[in-house]
């Protein structure tokens, strides 16, 4: 994908070219597609009443799902990666997690978005075994030029990972989208999409839950789960200061994208860890550090941070 609205954007490129508008903006293609109207807002906003769960959650909708107070709302934090995974990256994978563990004393886990080529599968068995969950981004880096391509990708994709043994039914993710994969998600049995990294709702105050897309006039996905653009090689960019005031204010879900390059830098590493480990301390029962699946699951059925000890999917 290519720039939006300022930000990075994950997985392969694209022609998108967004302005800020109340959030998301759209492309000429959208608005072909989606009836986007006029002033930037989703046809969806007007339905926001019937945007239930656990299937339908509007994109602004800013209130934790299920009508919990705040103080009934754990703070989500996902942990993200991408691309291919073999004996050399995994060792800078690996270590992020050490000693993290949530308030059910389960180990923390994330989700890697892998690329088939160059990617050792029996790691990613060992990864999933581990409880991480496995997505899938590309075969190659590159992107199909059209949807049945994407489709097809999917296909071959989910198939090496049923071949090496990966429950495929614990990774329902993609990253990889250009507007043509849009189409393609629910048709593989895909249930949501990670791909749009944003620096326009990467603050604080512009974070937003992950949403769907059911009120527009064409269905594009099930969900879209924002990645917050917080990271950048240089390390000016930390995900610490966006992390404080969340919690302290709104709760939204909290998602830090550790792209390869930053994974493999061991200060910026180690720095990673040591924000988990931070946040588990000082915080609690209120942080839990769980896969994209994981957190949609939720969403769609939230239960207050009192019951979540018990809740069936965040167990070991």
């Amino acid at each position: 994908m290519g720039e939006i609205l300022g930000g990075k954007a994950r997985g392969q490129k694209s022609q998108r070219e967004l302005q800020p508008v109340h959030g998301w903006a759209p492309t000429p293609l959208l608005v072909k597609e989606t009836g986007w109207k006029n002033g930037g807002e989703w046809e969806q906003a007007n339905q926001l009443q019937n945007m239930l769960l656990p299937n339908c959650r509007c994109y602004n909708d800013r209130s934790p799902p299920g009508g919990l107070t705040m103080s009934e709302t754990p703070q989500i934090v996902m942990v993200s990666f991408e691309g291919t995974i073999n004996t050399e990256n995994i060792k800078s994978y690996r270590p992020i997690f050490s000693g993290v563990t949530n308030p059910n004393n389960c180990p923390a886990r994330g989700t890697f978005f892998i690329e088939d080529s160059g990617t050792d599968y029996e790691i990613v068995k060992e990864l999933s075994d581990e409880g991480h969950e496995i997505g899938i981004t590309s075969f190659d880096g590159k992107a199909p030029t059209t949807p049945d391509g994407w489709i097809e990708m999917i296909k071959q994709m989910i198939s090496q990972l049923v071949g090496y043994g990966i429950d495929v039914k614990k990774g329902k993710g993609v990253r990889a989208s250009p507007e043509e994969i849009t189409s393609c998600i629910s048709r593989n049995e895909m249930l949501y999409d990670s791909s749009c990294s944003n620096a326009g709702l990467s603050t604080a105050g512009t974070l937003t839950w992950p949403y769907t897309f059911d009120y527009m006039p064409k269905k594009l996905m099930k969900w879209e789960v924002p990645a917050a653009d917080l990271h950048d090689i240089s390390g000016e960019k930390l995900p610490m200061p966006c992390f404080l005031i969340i919690i302290i204010g709104n709760r939204k879900s909290f998602s830090d994208d550790c792209l390869p390059a930053w994974a493999s830098k061991r200060d910026l590493r180690e720095g990673t860890t040591e924000f988990l480990q931070y946040i588990r301390t000082a915080f609690g029962k209120n942080v839990w550090i769980v896969p994209i699946l994981r957190a949609l699951q939720w969403i769609q059925t939230p239960v207050p941070i009192a019951n979540l000890t018990t809740f069936a999917p965040w167990q070991c």
